[in-house]
């Protein structure tokens, strides 16, 4: 293929782009609740980089959804618990994010809620938790990638059963 075919084919892969681009906006989030406790003496896996590994922690997410009438409006909750094996750091944090249609679109409200609106929102609670564990004398805790439809799934495995699931470092 020449370089003006390539060209061409990137035009149209451009234009293809537009007509399935997203509806959905973002109308805000905001930190809902940001709690932090921490003992005095800490074990050394929390304060020292050479012992941390993030399979000391207990992990548990919580997400929940809310629509308008007209399903054009989304409210979105993500909250993430995280304690420490021996109870010594209790983070709980929660944000709200406010979502929009204002026209059909390739992808509708309902769709864009299950994964899209957490991993949207995941790099706010990430950045949340890092500031939040430093601040308190830690190692900043910093979230690792995470597979968001395993995590949403297992949410909503867990919403269904009444049994809270939690991961131990493995989000």
């Amino acid at each position: 293929m020449n370089w003006m075919a390539k060209i061409q084919k990137t035009v149209w892969r451009l234009n293809m782009d537009k007509t399935k681009a997203s509806t959905v906006i973002c109308d805000g989030i905001i930190l809902e609740k940001l709690s932090f406790e921490r003992k005095p003496n800490v074990p050394d896996y929390l304060i020292n980089s050479n012992e941390f590994n993030l399979k000391n922690f207990i992990i548990r997410n919580d997400i929940n959804y809310s629509f308008n009438e007209a399903k054009d409006h989304l409210t979105f909750k993500y909250g993430i618990t995280i304690k420490d094996k021996d109870d010594t750091v209790v983070i709980i944090c929660s944000m709200v994010a406010l979502f929009l249609q204002k026209k059909p679109g390739s992808v509708s409200l309902e769709e864009y809620s299950q994964y899209n609106a957490p991993a949207f929102v995941l790099p706010y609670i990430r950045q949340a938790i890092s500031d939040v564990t430093l601040k308190g004398g830690l190692l900043p805790l910093i979230l690792p990638p995470i597979n968001v439809h395993k995590m949403v799934d297992e949410a909503k495995k867990e919403k269904d059963s009444d049994v809270p699931s939690v991961s131990n470092g493995n989000i």
